[in-house]
């Protein structure tokens, strides 16, 4: 692997980084999210009001849950997780008619669930930084039952093929699993993409990511079938760090060498790297699967795509790197 190292420079008060050969970065402790729930008596979110009006707003986009299908919860107040009655999971989830749900012929259920305006996350996380917030994400949304699960969506495109970025953010207290699958919907409303996710003990203020292929051109969309979020029996999160350099790889590819630094030894897994530019849109994105069970955890991700090691060698001006190392519970 051969990476060659230059510090980015910062131009204060424009924001803008200056490139020559590479890219490197840090990215901060996230044992320290940085967001903020505001009053524990009151939920996460506050419901999407017009702000001239002060009505609130409806949602534009089709969630599609699946007419015999609910979230299913653990109940709040049996589990000795810590979880209250104001976060959001509760038991009260399968008992609706499934007409009452406000699904039509096309399997439109979107008021299961509210759009997350931009007032809204910056309460949220506040003026503190985070690689969530690098990104420019097409549509963020939560689920009505699980006000402190974000659902975050962006699109990407590797020269001909297209994917969707799903990302998953815990906003509760306590580490968080979460369990769905779905599809991809195309621009004539058809399946163009399943995806499964499984997410052990995600933490909180944490953000996991999951690709979704696209066999043939999306609106945006996902169809969730299923979706439930339990405070997790197994696993417990770690509290992690991550450097990294962009250059290039042993094959001249573009490529990124990463190491994350845990502050207990954990199950490291999934490592995604996120490359963009100034806007925050995608323009390389590739992952790696990391089989250690340490503290102090390395590799390569190399990003493919020839339209995007252009656009990456002109355009690239930061990295946001997702991962969710976690550990047994003893």
């Amino acid at each position: 692997m051969k990476i060659k190292t230059l510090k980015r420079h910062l131009t204060l008060g424009l924001g803008m980084v200056c490139l020559t050969a590479a890219l490197t970065g840090c990215q901060s402790k996230n044992d320290d999210s940085g967001y903020d729930t505001g009053d524990p008596d009151s939920d996460i979110y506050a419901e999407d009001t017009d702000e001239e009006t002060g009505d609130e707003t409806t949602d534009d986009y089709d969630t599609g849950f699946d007419d015999d299908t609910t979230l299913d919860t653990e109940d709040p107040e049996t589990d000795d997780t810590g979880l209250t009655d104001d976060t959001g999971l509760t038991d009260d989830t399968g008992d609706e008619d499934p007409d009452s749900l406000g699904g039509d012929s096309s399997g439109d259920q979107s008021d299961r669930f509210t759009t997350v305006d931009e007032a809204e996350l910056a309460r949220v996380f506040g003026d503190k930084e985070n690689d969530y917030k690098k990104v420019k994400w097409g549509v963020q949304y939560k689920p009505n039952e699980l006000e402190g699960l974000l659902i975050s969506v962006t699109p990407y495109q590797e020269d001909s093929s297209n994917y969707l970025l799903l990302a998953l953010t815990n906003l509760y207290d306590k580490d968080l699993t979460v369990s769905g699958e779905g599809y991809a919907v195309g621009t004539n409303n058809e399946n163009i993409g399943d995806f499964t996710i499984t997410n052990y003990a995600i933490r909180p203020g944490g953000t996991v990511l999951t690709e979704i292929y696209c066999e043939g051109e999306s609106n945006g969309v996902l169809h969730w079938s299923e979706l439930s979020a339990s405070p997790d029996e197994y696993y417990e999160s770690v509290n992690w760090e991550s450097d990294w350099a962009l250059g290039k790889g042993e094959a001249g590819e573009e490529a990124l060498k990463y190491t994350l630094t845990c502050n207990d030894t954990a199950q490291i897994g999934d490592v995604h790297a996120l490359v963009l530019n100034k806007d925050g849109f995608v323009i390389g994105y590739g992952n790696d699967y990391n089989p250690d069970e340490t503290s102090n955890a390395e590799g390569v991700i190399s990003f493919f795509g020839e339209d995007n090691a252009k656009l990456m060698q002109t355009d690239a001006v930061d990295v946001a790197v997702f991962a969710n190392p976690v550990k047994s519970k003893e």
